[in-house]
């Protein structure tokens, strides 16, 4: 065994260029093994530390009434490791100078602020660190200048009420008073990135809250980090049971129990009772993906340079087997020196891979700009950087073991006379159409092919791999890029506005926007949704015979069955009057009747979604009745949607006209819906009468614009201007299509230059080993090259053999790949419903069709070079020579 260790090392020493190249390649592919991996781990992490800056490191939550004794046995369950609390919302009465009369407080405990993302919030100051410590929204000393952090405010604090009725932290309620209960003294030590609504009375604030200090009638709302992440689903359903939390109609536990399933899910923790899905799992398959056709590729490159060292130790291999040597020690001859040449390549490569992964991340961070909120940092795993050993180990000792199998099986005799033998065919009768048309160099090109196949082929496939991996980025990228774009061009409108209000639209407002030039169409609309029982017998027959509302399962949908009834929901739309009056023209309705505030009249429809669950924002607008409306029919209707909610006004509309379709609002619910179109006029008259906390919901009021894409940027910012001057800050919400492209575009750039610096990579490995093995071929084919000169072959025949064999070599590579990359394309568009026509439009054909010249020219050059070689080559140094 020592004396094959010596030949080993002394075969290391001696074929200096195999040695040196098979070393190159195992640096190039751990390399980008490591920067899969690290990449892959990066962007995880990057997600979990968004996901908790954000929300917070918190697994389920259990809020809203929990008293001091349900916090007692949370903290008690042994699976519980840590509980998070918060108090309930006191109401701080602000002296008469401030712009608005309340501060909302509510205090958090010292865990609270240690895991939760408040503390991230926080513009100016620092988070409260004792009781009576406060942070207070922005808005507060944005709108009272007059307050400073760090003062201290002696303050009532009370409950707002009307009548017997407790108004908590809900919107402002005409003849409300507010009952003082002592005062409270507040140190100012924070100013916190939070705003409310102006429906709302008071700042948002919070403090800091001791345990000790809890009252057993507090409402507390306590969030759960468990010992096991995983036994999260499993725990808190049995703590909602113990403390006897009921459950709504929908089968869903009531008093907030959530899951943190944002957070959940980049762990791989997903809901039992949800159906698997593999989408749940997309990212870590297209990882181990990459990673295993990144690592077959290499196993091909690596391997084709074992093949060739192999082959040149044969003899010498063979020779130790006359003299006793088993199969199993000449595998392990070639295994170990798979090792030896490892050992400084992948230990190298975590260093070259980690500069690389810093490298690609501060470009794209450089190009994305102010786009990243979060900061992205690079980070260094042992974790990962163990796995990325073990993988571009295991890629070595398979590439060595492929030829390692091969030298064992053969005989002494064979290894000794010619190792090769059982590889080659001779040139039979029926030759290619290219080698016919090529006379004898086509046919001789054609006859080292085959009998050299084994190092040709291997580097096609290497080639191929690498062109496929390349490609794929592109497309995948492209494809992405695609139902972004699909989804955003499904609306009508590209500029949506949305105001929180408590209170009709200003007509005035709305007067200012219709000025605004630029503007090709426009609406305005509210809409307000409410619940309607129907029966089975008012189902549309095709419906019914596809099993009805019985059918819908209710913890999908807001379906629910009493009685032999269903409670669905029903959604009222006021349409301001001029948008109305021309929609019922076209369909040839008069609108008159209609704002008769007497008897209710609407437009109606039935609507159930056609594709509920797709990400196609075309096909959201899908859909088919499922309910049998009549003229003048009446709709009995309850501003109650679920359970929970304090309100029993019912009211009733009469079916003035059956439509065909929706309004254009792009409105298009993921639900089952009756639709009931009414003019602003008639809308507002129904609000009166719904319940003022629920009168928030009731006037948010959406303004619809359609633009030329050139005015778009234009338009958004004047009207943004207008609504902000009407209406606080924190009221107005503003979406423009050409702002979201832009910012796409950018993120789009980013990625695309993270997907080039890769593909170059890509791209390197695989040119180089084209390069390496073509010149360590031609090396291994001296004595070859030398019978076919000693035999008469001019140095003109034999530049063109090389060349007419690079041609097949530089070519068979594209060819294999384009229907492999067209395959891939096939599949993803048919998965994302893209069409092929915008697809190939913008497929970045001039970044592929580099990549291919570039294989192309590499193997032209690399025979190029090597047939000069060969000429200069005399035919007694190449026959002598048996080293490579």
């Amino acid at each position: 065994m020592m004396v094959l260790f010596r030949y080993t090392l002394e075969t290391l020493r001696r074929n200096k260029y195999t040695s040196l190249s098979i070393m190159a390649a195992i640096l190039l592919a751990s390399t980008l093994l490591y920067t899969l991996c690290s990449y892959g781990y990066n962007q995880w992490r990057w997600g979990i530390e968004i996901a908790e800056y954000n929300g917070g490191s918190w697994h389920g939550e259990l809020g809203g009434n929990l008293k001091q004794k349900d916090l007692e046995l949370v903290d008690h369950n042994i699976h519980v490791k840590e509980t998070m609390v918060k108090g309930p919302f006191r109401s701080i009465k602000l002296p008469e100078d401030a712009s608005i009369p309340y501060l909302f407080l509510l205090d958090a405990d010292k865990n609270y602020w240690e895991e939760m993302g408040e503390k991230n919030r926080i513009l100016e100051g620092r988070v409260p660190q004792k009781p009576g410590e406060v942070v207070v929204s922005k808005t507060f000393f944005e709108k009272n200048p007059q307050y400073r952090l760090g003062e201290t405010l002696t303050l009532p604090k009370g409950k707002r009420q009307l009548g017997d009725e407790n108004l908590g932290t809900g919107i402002y309620r005409a003849g409300e008073t507010f009952v003082p209960k002592g005062e409270e003294t507040l140190t100012l030590v924070g100013k916190i990135d939070v705003t409310t609504p102006t429906t709302v009375p008071g700042y948002y604030s919070m403090g800091y809250l001791e345990r000790s200090a809890i009252l057993p009638e507090d409402d507390l709302v306590v969030y759960l980090k468990m010992n096991q992440m995983r036994d999260i689903y499993k725990v808190m359903p049995e703590i909602a049971e113990t403390l006897g939390i009921e459950k709504d109609e929908y089968g869903q536990y009531k008093n907030n129990f959530r899951y943190n399933t944002v957070l959940l899910r980049y762990f791989g923790i997903f809901d039992p009772q949800e159906p698997f899905n593999p989408l749940n799992y997309i990212n870590v398959i297209i990882y181990g993906l990459l990673i295993f056709m990144s690592a077959m590729a290499f196993v091909l490159i690596i391997q084709s340079a074992f093949a060739l060292s192999a082959v040149s130790q044969a003899r010498q291999l063979g020779m130790f087997r006359t003299v006793g040597a088993t199969p199993g020690q000449i595998r392990l001859t070639i295994l170990m020196q798979g090792v030896l040449l490892a050992s400084i390549p992948i230990p190298l490569s975590l260093g070259l891979g980690h500069l690389f992964t810093f490298f690609t991340y501060g470009l794209y961070t450089d190009i994305a700009g102010d786009l990243l909120y979060f900061p992205i940092t690079v980070r260094f795993s042992w974790g990962i950087a163990v796995l990325a050993v073990l993988v571009s180990l295991a890629t070595v000792l398979l590439s060595a073991f492929l030829p390692a199998r091969w030298i064992a099986g053969l005989s002494p005799l064979e290894a000794i006379r010619d190792p090769e033998g059982k590889q080659r065919i001779k040139a039979g009768r029926h030759c290619c159409f290219f080698s016919q048309i090529s006379g004898i160099c086509g046919q001789l090109a054609s006859a080292s092919y085959r009998a050299n196949r084994r190092a040709f082929r291997s580097g096609i496939i290497a080639m191929t791999l690498c062109l496929v991996l390349v490609l794929s980025f592109f497309s995948q990228l492209l494809i992405s890029d695609l139902v972004s774009e699909r989804n955003r061009q499904a609306n009508h409108y590209n500029i949506r506005a949305r105001l929180q209000m408590t209170e009709e639209l200003d007509p005035a407002l709305w007067e200012e926007v219709k000025t605004i030039p630029g503007i090709v169409e426009m609406a305005c609309y509210s809409a307000k949704r409410v619940s309607l029982w129907v029966s089975p017998s008012q189902e549309l027959e095709a419906f019914s015979e596809k099993g009805g509302l019985a059918s819908i399962d209710g913890g999908l949908f807001s379906v629910v069955e009493r009685n032999g009834k269903y409670r669905i929901q029903a959604e009222i739309i006021g349409l301001e009057p001029e948008y109305f009056d021309a929609w019922c023209r076209r369909q040839g309705i008069d609108p008159v009747p209609y704002y008769n505030t007497g008897q209710y009249r609407a437009l109606a429809m039935s609507w159930a979604p056609a594709h509920p669950f797709s990400n196609n924002n075309e096909k959201a607008k899908e859909f088919f009745p499922f309910l049998k409306l009549s003229l003048g029919q009446r709709l009995d209707l309850e501003e109650k949607t679920d359970d929970s909610m304090d309100s029993d006004y019912t009211f009733s509309f009469d079916v003035g006209a059956v439509i065909d379709g929706p309004p254009q609002i792009d409105y298009n619910p993921r639900d089952y819906r009756v639709m009931l179109c009414v003019p602003m006029e008639t809308y507002y008259a129904v609000a009166e009468h719904f319940q003022p906390e629920y009168a928030a919901a009731s006037y948010r009021t959406y303004l619809l614009l359609k633009t030329s894409g050139a005015d778009d940027l234009a338009v958004t910012q004047r009207l943004r201007e207008i609504c902000e001057s009407n209406l606080s800050t924190e009221d107005v919400s503003l979406y423009s299509l050409e702002e979201d492209r832009l910012s796409n575009e950018t993120g789009g750039r980013a990625m695309g230059a993270v997907i080039n610096c890769i593909g170059a990579l890509l791209g390197f490995i695989g040119i180089s080993h084209a390069f390496s093995s073509v010149t360590g071929s031609m090396h291994q084919r001296r004595k070859e090259f030398a019978m076919l000169r000693s035999a008469g072959m001019d140095s003109a025949a034999v530049r063109k053999l090389l060349l007419i064999e690079g041609l097949r070599m530089a070519i068979a590579p594209v060819l294999l790949a384009i229907p492999i990359i067209a395959a891939m394309w096939a599949f993803l568009l048919k998965t994302t419903e893209i069409s092929w026509k915008p697809f190939l439009l913008q497929l970045p054909v001039g970044k592929m069709s580099s990549y291919m010249l570039a294989v192309t020219a590499v193997m032209w050059l690399a025979y190029w070079i090597s047939s000069r070689w060969i000429q200069k080559d005399t035919i007694i140094d190449a026959v002598r020579d048996e080293t490579i």
